[in-house]
């Protein structure tokens, strides 16, 4: 069916992306519980294909987030922690002048919305 191909693409493309980040990622055997949680946030949470892979991103390039991102079951941790990530990647800068800016940047210093745009 059609949520279970776009599943299995997904959790590709979240292989590839971890595999980016942490080329010794002890991938999981069997990818069952992966592609439940991907479908659980396609059906249950109305998220696309590029949310899901945005938050992915942008969860991998941040140094707090990051770490998590490679448990057992990254699917799972990014659809319990979606919103907050989606919320944080979407932060508006600061207003306060002397508040750091910590949205990532390019090379240039210019503050870019996913991890995808870093690439130099």
């Amino acid at each position: 069916d059609s949520l279970s191909s776009q599943s299995k693409e997904i959790c590709e493309q979240v292989v590839t992306a971890l595999l980016e980040v942490k080329p010794n990622f002890k991938l999981p055997k069997n990818f069952t519980q992966w592609h439940i949680a991907i479908k659980e946030m396609i059906r249950d949470d109305g998220r696309t294909r590029d949310q899901i892979l945005d938050v992915l991103r942008w969860a991998l390039a941040d140094s707090f987030w990051s770490p998590n991102m490679f448990k057992a079951n990254p699917p799972k941790y990014l659809r319990e922690k979606f919103d907050q990530l989606e919320a944080k990647m979407k932060a508006k800068p600061p207003a306060n002048p002397n508040q750091v800016d910590r949205r990532l940047k390019d090379k240039e210093g210019n503050a870019v919305d996913t991890y995808k745009d870093l690439m130099f």
